[in-house]
């Protein structure tokens, strides 16, 4: 049932109940500036850390569009609706202090929007996502998954394809969004318990900084061309033009806020850059380019092949693998099940120890994630202790043992 907003639940103008929410209390419904102010100042008072997650739109712009912010603490929790509420500034400077952790689920999207918000990127982050391998849990682990692994809960995914640009919300989406931190806050404490027990926290550093990476938001029109499939089957003067469409069309995309690919799709993109085409008529004999991408962009596109077709080609740099040889993998395989037996021993997902690319990296003496300070100390030890001929396996009861050789 479809409900007005003024009958949610919202939190207070000038105060607010400092009581613990307990799972039964409604969530708050905050759609006012002086709400969203005074219900960040009170988490801002109250917690060192704060679990957040998005509903956004992006099918038909090239932005996401945030349409929910759901924030919780140990005891709080609001939906916020920053589509009734013109200034979010409030909501962002909680996002954007490093003085409080910011705990998401697979938060790469969520950090997306926040990106495009203020063009830089939060601190602080605890992704729940990587954070369950070290646990000894599934590596890509879902919230749903996680939720009930930790709480026995099942949640509720009916909403997942809902429309949250759509008002007014209905009660059951509130609380479907609202259930994304709610769970979350309690799953953080946990874990955060459990890693600092295990002695853990530090292992997850690489981790969050590969997810805070800024270049991976960044989308730099001049990089595009890497990410058309197909552009590593041309060369030469097509190589360059595809360069220069690329950049083109991420322009277009930034300046109108459309998809690329509402733009021209990648393929179509290829065709133009190997045929090169010198008029319109040369553009509507390429499969895929419909009359109105012509009639609105033609004069862009042949100057692009104009400009572009006297510039040299980017260099690709074509990286070639040795072949292991069958005896190499076989040694790979034997510390492989090293690894496997690490992650039980540690209650840890083999997959954050080290992967057969790894292995492989380390065999050879290339650079690997083996040699990392946590890892050699739990692993890397015993693996050059093994390729020395320092180790030898032997099964015992079923149980894969190391025997020292003197």
């Amino acid at each position: 049932m479809q409900i007005d907003h003024k009958h949610l639940p919202r939190f207070p103008e000038k105060s607010m109940t400092t009581q613990q929410q307990s799972s039964d209390e409604p969530i708050l419904y905050i759609d006012t500036a002086a709400q969203l102010e005074s219900f960040c100042a009170k988490v801002a008072e109250t917690s060192d850390w704060v679990a957040i997650d998005t509903e956004f739109i992006r099918e038909k712009t090239y932005y996401p569009q945030l349409c929910l912010a759901q924030i919780a603490t140990e005891q709080l929790a609001a939906c916020i609706d920053p589509l009734l509420i013109k200034n979010i500034d409030a909501l962002l400077n909680i996002i954007f202090d490093d003085k409080l952790t910011k705990v998401m689920h697979a938060g790469r999207q969520d950090l997306e929007i926040f990106y495009h918000h203020r063009g830089y990127l939060p601190q602080n982050i605890f992704d729940t996502q990587l954070a369950a391998p070290y646990l000894g849990l599934t590596e890509q682990m879902s919230y749903a998954a996680l939720v009930q692994e930790y709480t026995g809960v099942k949640l509720n995914k009916a909403m997942t394809r809902t429309d949250w640009r759509s008002r007014p919300l209905s009660e059951e989406q509130i609380q479907y969004a609202a259930n994304d931190v709610t769970y979350l806050a309690q799953i953080y404490l946990i874990m955060r318990q459990h890693l600092k027990d295990k002695n853990r926290e530090h292992w997850l550093t690489d981790e969050v900084e590969k997810l805070i990476d800024i270049q991976q938001y960044r989308q730099e029109p001049a990089n595009m061309w890497q990410r058309i499939r197909g552009h590593d089957k041309l060369n030469g003067t097509s190589l360059s033009v595809l360069v220069g469409l690329a950049a083109w069309r991420e322009e277009t995309a930034k300046t109108i806020n459309f998809p690329r690919n509402w733009i021209i799709r990648d393929e179509v993109l290829v065709d133009i850059a190997r045929i090169l085409p010198k008029h319109k008529q040369g553009l509507r004999k390429i499969r895929g380019m419909n009359e109105k991408t012509v009639h609105q962009h033609s004069e862009q596109l042949l100057g692009c092949i104009n400009e572009y077709r006297l510039k040299p080609p980017p260099i690709i740099s074509h990286k070639k693998f040795k072949k292991l040889s069958t005896e190499h993998n076989a040694i790979v395989d034997i510390l492989m099940s090293l690894v496997r037996r690490c992650g039980i021993e540690h209650e840890i997902n083999p997959c954050v120890i080290g992967t057969r690319k790894d292995l492989e990296n380390f065999t050879v003496k290339s650079p690997s994630r083996i040699m990392d300070d946590w890892r050699y100390e739990i692993i890397g030890k015993q693996l050059e202790a093994m390729l020395n001929g320092e180790l030898s396996v032997k099964i015992i009861n079923d149980q894969i043992e190391l025997i020292p050789d003197h």
